[in-house]
C-alpha cells in the first residue's frame, strides 16, 4: 500500500489519482498513526518554501515517523520537489534542519537570468535507478523551482538536468529517492515514473 503524505503541502489528489488509475491503492496520510505495517511506500509531495514544509512536519508530528518508516530497508519513500530538497540537512531558503536523509544542502540557482526555474526540462540518468525503468532516455520532466540540491556523495546523484547549469534532479539513498520535479504534471513520463515506485520490491 501506498501512503501520500497529506500535511499541507503538494498536489496529493493528483498523485493518488495516478495511482489508482494505474491499478495501485493509495490513500492520504493525515497522521502519522496511518503509517501501519499496510504502507511499505510512502511518498512526500511539496510545493512551497522548505522552512514551510518543515515545520508543518513537524506541528504534525509526521518528522520522526518518516525517519523510523525508512530504516525498514523493505520501505521506500519518495521526495517531490519541495519534499526532495527537504530529505537534505539545510537549505538556503530558509533556517530550519532538513530531514538529512540524504547529505547535502539546498542551494539557490546563482547565475539563472530568469527564477523560477518553470515548465519542460530534459533529465539525463547517471546511473541505474528503478524509477527510470522504461522512460526514453533524456525525457522531460515538469519543474518548478529557485533552489536545487548540492548533495554530499556523487553516488547519491541518479540524474541531472541543466539550467543555466547542471544540477541534480534525482537523489537516491538505498531505500529513499527525491526527484526535484513533478511527476504528477509530466503526462506519461511522469505516470510511468510513479508506476515504478509503486513496482518496487524491497525483498
Amino acid at each position: 500500500m501506498i501512503g501520500i503524505i497529506s500535511y499541507g503541502l503538494g498536489n496529493t489528489m493528483a498523485i493518488r489519482n495516478i495511482l489508482n488509475d494505474i491499478g495501485d491503492n493509495a490513500e492520504l496520510i493525515n497522521d502519522p498513526n496511518q503509517i501501519d505495517t499496510k504502507i511499505d511506500k510512502l511518498i512526500l509531495p511539496g510545493v512551497g518554501s522548505f522552512d514551510s514544509a518543515m515545520q508543518l512536519l513537524k506541528e504534525k508530528n509526521f518528522i520522526e515517523p518518516i525517519k523510523m518508516f525508512v530504516k525498514n530497508k523493505n520501505n521506500f519513500l519518495l521526495g517531490i520537489c519541495v519534499g526532495m530538497q527537504i530529505l537534505a540537512n539545510s537549505s538556503e531558503e530558509g533556517k530550519k534542519e532538513g530531514l538529512s536523509l540524504i547529505p547535502g544542502k539546498i542551494k539557490k540557482f546563482k547565475n539563472a537570468k530568469i527564477l523560477p526555474h518553470v515548465g519542460w526540462n530534459k533529465v539525463t540518468k547517471l546511473r541505474e535507478v528503478e524509477l527510470l525503468r522504461d522512460i526514453k532516455e533524456n525525457s522531460k520532466f515538469y519543474f518548478l523551482h529557485s533552489y536545487y540540491y548540492e548533495v554530499e556523495a556523487k553516488n547519491h546523484i541518479a540524474a541531472s538536468s541543466s539550467y543555466f547549469t547542471d544540477f541534480t534532479s534525482i537523489v537516491i539513498n538505498k531505500n529513499i529517492f527525491g526527484v526535484q520535479f513533478h511527476p504528477e504534471k509530466s503526462h506519461q513520463s511522469g505516470k510511468m515514473l510513479l508506476k515504478n515506485f509503486a513496482r518496487i520490491n524491497g525483498n
